[in-house]
């Protein structure tokens, strides 16, 4: 067990949730139960969860004009994506490792060094452009 940050929105709707379940609500209880009242086993999570979201997903960028979600989604795309995301955004790479679990940061820059290199060049592109424009006009 880890404690990880969720972001505000998710924490409200939680909170819905929970209030929802009103007594049936523990604490000690999986958060979302299987039909027994366990947690769900891995495939199951993205036979259940992950493949009804992606399919609602789908079906509200079609109502956009969008191209659907074209890969297979798993829980462990949305970790991947998740730490991209942060990793793109400049999220300390200490803190980054610490929500996904793992206790040594080497294993999160060795696995998403693509993610970092790629951020790099982008800062690296950015700064060029500025500079490009700072330059007086006709050099």
């Amino acid at each position: 067990m880890r404690t990880v940050e969720i972001h505000d929105d998710l924490l409200d709707e939680l909170a819905t949730y929970k209030h929802a379940l009103g007594t049936r609500w523990q604490p000690t209880e999986p958060a979302f139960p299987n039909r027994r009242r366990h947690a769900h086993a891995r495939h199951a999570i993205s036979r259940h969860v992950t493949a009804p979201a992606v399919r609602r997903a789908n079906m509200l960028r079609a109502e956009q004009g969008l191209p659907p979600i074209a890969q297979h989604v798993t829980p462990h795309t949305l970790r991947y994506t998740y730490i991209a995301s942060m990793f793109a955004a400049g999220a300390d790479h200490e803190y980054v490792a610490a929500q996904v679990g793992h206790e040594d940061i080497t294993t999160t820059n060795r696995i998403y060094r693509y993610v970092l290199r790629r951020k790099a060049r982008g800062e690296i592109g950015a700064r060029r452009r500025q500079l490009l424009q700072a330059l007086p006009k006709g050099r």
